[in-house]
């Protein structure tokens, strides 16, 4: 979960699907960050392939991260995300429990990301070159927030493969953008097909968005018209942590992955057998 945008502050307008709200939402809330990589190039340990979940396990698990007092039961918990509501409480110290803990577990905080105000919260932290988002946000009435922390993997957007004649829109901590003059669905093709030579392997489709897979990361790659833009092509680049590593085939359609409950579902010609 994350805190709800309005389409109206995204530079490609209305009609997106939810999947770009939350791939841009650090980049709405904070607003244009520079151009270029925001990796920390003085981190250490880090992989240079995406994390398996034994990896990821190593680095961060959100199933034992402590809750704040007044946490309602039950939480919305996985290895990869958290999700839980705390009464009594406001948004500033609700982030800033969740900013303590990780500061103290080693995540450096990215200055540049962080949005705290009295309506909502929200921050990246990185570790090994691991991203995770905290967000804080109100929760009904009588003083409860949600609190919510993804992994969003170990994911380095500067070295994902786009193709030639495009150029940095954005480049942060939890997406990264490119726009280009070419058509949509030429461009498309070549993400992919560049994609794949990567190592990356199919994950299915939604819309404008093609999510692809590689240990327990998946990656979510959105190619669209930017009316913001003025009608040029976008590229958008997100990723998540995966709390299980589920396999689809290649061929797979209607891919529908659920963190929570560590399912996944699809549709596939294939045989039962194959």
């Amino acid at each position: 979960m994350n805190y709800p945008l309005s389409p109206r502050a995204l530079p490609f307008g209305d009609g997106r699907a939810s999947m770009m709200l939350l791939a841009l939402g650090l980049f709405c809330l904070c607003g244009c960050k520079p151009k270029g990589d925001a990796s920390d190039s003085s981190e250490t340990g880090e992989l240079k392939a995406p994390a398996t979940v034994e990896q990821a396990a190593h680095v961060l698990d959100l199933t034992t991260f402590p809750l704040m007092q007044g946490a309602a039961p039950d939480p919305n918990r996985a290895l990869a995300s958290l999700t839980y509501t705390v009464a009594h409480t406001n948004v500033k110290s609700a982030f800033e429990f969740q900013r303590k803990y990780l500061t103290a577990q080693g995540w450096k905080e990215s200055s540049r990301e962080t949005s705290v105000t009295d309506q909502a919260a929200s921050g990246m932290f990185h570790r090994n070159g691991f991203v995770l988002s905290v967000s804080v946000y109100p929760s009904g009435s009588g003083g409860s927030m949600t609190v919510s922390l993804n992994n969003h993997g170990n994911v380095k957007y500067s070295r994902l493969p786009r193709p030639g004649g495009t150029t940095p829109l954005y480049v942060g901590d939890a997406a990264a953008l490119y726009v280009t003059t070419a058509p949509v669905a030429s461009t498309a093709e070549e993400c992919r097909k560049l994609l794949l030579a990567q190592g990356w392997q199919p994950y299915g489709s939604a819309g404008d968005s093609t999510s692809f897979k590689q240990n327990a990361v998946k990656l979510m790659a959105t190619v669209s018209v930017a009316p913001a833009q003025g009608g040029k092509t976008v590229i958008s680049y997100s990723s998540e942590l995966m709390s299980a590593d589920l396999p689809a085939p290649e061929k797979a359609e209607d891919v529908r992955y659920a963190d929570m409950t560590k399912e996944l579902s699809f549709e596939t010609p294939l045989t039962k057998d194959a």
